[in-house]
C-alpha cells in the first residue's frame, strides 16, 4: 500500500499536514544564510549542515551555549595568536619616544608570546587611561575574548563606540549567550550613524538584523535588512559599476529575501532572490573564470529554483536546479579536491530529485537521489566522523526511501529508512542535546512506521511512531515556545490517530491542534487540516 492509496477525508488531512509541516520545517534558512556574513554562523549547531534540512533550526541549542561559554575562557588557536603577536611587534617598531613605558613594556611581552601578563599590563593602565580600552579590546579579541568583552564594555561606558567596535562587541556577546546585550549596542551604534556613512549603516544594519533573527524577531530583522539594502543600493549606485559593490548589493537582496521567506511571504522573497540572480549573473558573465562569482550563480540559481516550488512552480525549479548543476559540476570537476564543492554538487543533485518528485517523475528522481547519495558516500569514506557529512548522507537515504515507498518497493524502501535510522541513532549518541539531530532521529522512526503501516504491521508503526513522539515532547520540554516542536506533535498525534489500539483518539489530535490555533501557530497551509481532522473527531463520537 501507498501514500496514493490513501483515500477520503484522512488522505486530504495528511496531505496537507506533510505538505503544510515540510514548507514550515525548511523555512529558517536564512538564518544560516544571514550568519554567515559577519562570524556568527558557527554558533548554531546546524549551521554548515546540509542547505536544504539545516532550514529547521530555530534558535541555539542550549548545549552549544555552555560550549561557548567554556570555550571563551580558553586561549585562542595558535594562529589568531600567531597574528596578535605580530600585530603587537609591529606596534612596538611604531612606538615613539612619547608612548607610555608601561604600554610599551606590555606590548613588548604580548610580541615575546607572554600574552596574559601583556594583557594584564594593558588592562592596568587602561583603568587610569580611558582610551586605552579599545587597544586593550583590540589585541585582547584574538586571545581572551573575556577581556576583549571587558575592555569593549568599559570603553562603551565612556564614548560611542565606533560602527565596528559596536560589530567586535555585539559579537562577544552573542559568543557568551548575551543576544540581547548585542541587540542593545548594534541599535545604539546604528542610531547615531550620519546618513552619509552608507557603509558603516549597512554594516550594523546587516549585523542588528542577524541578532533580531536569533531573538526570533522576524518582523525586526526584516526591517533592518530592508535599512541595510538601501544603504548597499546608494553604494552601489555612487560606485557606478564597480563589482565589489554590486556583490555585496546581491548579498543584501539574498538576506532580505531570506527573512522574507521566512516570514511566509514567498513571493516578495522570490522577487529579492530574482535580482540577485540578476546581479550575479551580469557578474558572472563579465568574469568566466572567477570561481567565486560563479558559485554565487550557482547559490542564486538555487535560491530561485526553491522560491518556484514553493509556489508550485516545479517545472521551472527544475530548470534553475539543473543550470545550477552544470556550474557546479564545472567547479567540482575543476578542484576534485574540494570537498565543500563536491558537497554542493550532492546537494544539486538532491534538489533536481525533490523537484522531479514534485513532477511525479518518480524514475528520474530516485535516478539523481542515487547520484547525490554516491557523491556523499564518497566524502563519508573521506571524513567518516564529520556530523554535516553524515547528516547529509542520512537525509540521502530517506529520499531514496520516500521514491521507493511512493514506487511500492517497501522493503527497500524500508531498508533506506533503517540505513537513515542507523546513522541518525550514531549522530545523536555523537551530540546528544542537538535537538535538529534529535528531530531526524525522530522523523526516521516515523518513515519507518510509515512503512511498517503499509506491510500491515500495525503494532510496530505505533512502536515507531511513538518513539518518534516522545523525542519530540521532549524537545518541546525543553524549549516550550518552539513552534517546530508543537506542530511535528500534532501531525505525529494525526498519524497515531488512524493506527487501531495506539491510544490515541481523533478527538485528542483534534485538540493539539486546536491548541495550535489559539496561540497562533497554524499557518495559512494547515487550515484545510485541521478541519478535516475536527470532523474525523467529530464522526468518532
Amino acid at each position: 500500500m501507498s501514500y496514493k492509496r490513501i483515500g477520503g477525508t484522512l488522505a486530504a488531512v495528511l496531505a496537507v499536514a506533510g505538505a503544510a509541516f515540510a514548507i514550515y520545517a525548511t523555512a529558517p534558512e536564512p538564518i544560516c544564510n544571514a550568519l554567515e556574513g559577519i562570524g556568527y554562523r558557527p554558533i548554531v549547531p546546524a549551521c554548515g549542515l546540509d542547505r536544504e534540512q539545516r532550514k529547521q533550526m530555530q534558535a541555539l541549542d542550549r548545549q552549544v551555549q555552555a560550549v561557548i561559554r567554556e570555550r571563551n575562557a580558553k586561549p585562542a588557536t595558535p594562529p589568531r595568536v600567531s597574528r596578535v603577536i605580530q600585530s603587537a611587534r609591529d606596534a612596538v617598531d611604531r612606538m615613539t619616544a612619547a608612548a607610555l613605558p608601561v604600554e610599551v613594556d606590555a606590548l613588548k611581552r604580548i610580541a615575546a608570546g607572554e600574552t596574559d601578563a601583556g594583557l594584564q599590563e594593558l588592562e592596568a593602565l587602561a583603568a587610569n587611561k580611558p582610551a586605552q580600552w579599545l587597544r586593550l579590546a583590540h589585541l585582547a579579541y584574538a586571545l581572551r575574548s573575556d577581556k576583549a568583552l571587558a575592555a569593549y564594555e568599559a570603553a562603551a561606558k565612556r564614548h560611542p563606540l565606533a560602527a565596528w567596535d559596536a560589530l567586535a562587541l555585539s559579537r562577544a556577546y552573542v559568543h557568551t549567550g548575551q543576544v540581547d546585550a548585542a541587540r542593545k549596542i548594534l541599535a545604539d551604534a546604528l542610531a547615531v550613524q550620519p546618513e552619509d556613512a552608507a557603509e558603516d549603516r549597512a554594516v550594523v544594519a546587516t549585523a542588528l538584523g542577524e541578532v533580531d533573527l536569533l531573538r526570533r524577531d522576524l518582523p525586526a530583522a526584516t526591517q533592518r535588512f530592508r535599512t541595510a539594502l538601501a544603504a548597499r543600493q546608494d553604494l552601489a549606485d555612487a560606485a557606478g559599476d564597480d563589482p565589489a559593490r554590486q556583490e555585496e548589493l546581491a548579498r543584501a537582496h539574498v538576506r532580505l529575501g531570506g527573512a522574507l521567506r521566512t516570514q511566509g511571504d514567498a513571493a516578495a522573497a522570490l522577487a529579492e532572490d530574482r535580482t540577485a540572480l540578476v546581479l550575479r549573473q551580469r557578474l558572472a558573465d563579465a568574469a568566466p573564470g572567477d570561481n567565486r562569482r560563479q558559485y554565487d550563480l550557482s547559490v542564486s540559481l538555487e535560491r530561485v529554483g526553491d522560491g518556484l516550488r514553493i509556489q508550485g512552480d516545479s517545472a521551472n525549479a527544475l530548470t534553475r536546479y539543473r543550470k545550477s548543476l552544470a556550474i557546479r559540476a564545472r567547479l567540482a570537476t575543476a578542484a576534485p579536491d574540494r570537498g565543500d564543492w563536491q558537497r554542493d554538487l550532492a546537494v544539486s543533485q538532491e534538489k533536481i530529485g525533490d523537484a522531479l518528485s514534485e513532477l511525479d517523475d518518480q524514475v528520474e528522481a530516485l535516478v539523481a537521489y542515487r547520484a547525490s547519495l554516491k557523491i556523499r558516500e564518497r566524502l563519508v569514506a573521506a571524513n567518516p566522523h564529520s556530523v554535516a557529512l553524515l547528516r547529509d548522507l542520512s537525509v540521502s537515504q530517506d529520499r531514496i526511501g520516500d521514491m521507493l515507498f511512493i514506487t511500492d518497493e517497501l522493503d527497500r524502501a524500508l531498508a533506506a529508512y533503517g540505513a537513515s535510522l542507523a546513522i541518525r541513532k550514531r549522530l545523536t549518541a555523537m551530540m546528544p542535546h542537538n535537538p535538529l539531530l534529535q528531530r531526524d532521529m525522530a522523523v526516521s522512526y516515523e518513515k519507518v512506521a510509515n512503512i511498517l503501516k503499509a506491510k500491515g504491521d500495525i503494532a510496530g508503526a505505533i512502536e515507531r511512531n511513538k518513539a518518534g513522539l516522545a523525542i519530540v515532547q521532549q524537545l518541546l520540554a525543553a524549549d516550550p515556545t518552539n513552534p517546530m516542536w508543537h506542530r511535528h506533535i500534532a501531525i505525529t498525534l494525526v498519524k497515531l490517530a488512524q493506527l487501531k489500539g495506539s491510544g490515541v483518539s481523533w478527538s485528542m489530535a483534534a485538540a493539539k491542534w486546536q491548541d495550535l490555533a489559539d496561540h497562533g501557530l497554524l499557518l495559512p497551509t494547515h487550515e484545510p487540516a485541521f478541519e478535516g481532522i475536527k470532523a474525523l473527531a467529530a464522526a468518532e463520537r
